[in-house]
């Protein structure tokens, strides 16, 4: 399983509705419980992509917006969708 389909299969299960105490519910948090690790790992990832790609300034400290946002160049929006496409194809 890719980290797409993996992505996806999570955020189904979170936006699928399961009433109180039935079956259904147990299962969903259950599964989602043991992703946890998964999400955990995947927000690291993307964390990490960010900072190697964002804009610097010449000493090196992350620049980012007013509302704390990572800034990119052009190029290295670039770059880092490239990353995050080929993270979210990897198995």
């Amino acid at each position: 399983m890719t980290n797409k389909e993996a992505y996806k299969l999570i955020t189904a299960l979170m936006d699928t509705p399961a009433p109180a105490g039935t079956k259904l519910e147990h299962a969903r948090n259950q599964t989602l419980k043991n992703a946890s690790s998964f999400v955990e790992a995947y927000n690291d990832k993307l964390e990490d992509l960010n900072i190697d790609y964002c804009s610097t300034d010449d000493k090196g400290n992350i620049i980012r917006d007013p509302r704390g946002q990572y800034i990119f160049t052009k190029d290295n929006q670039r770059a880092l969708s490239k990353e995050l496409k080929k993270f979210m194809d990897s198995e």
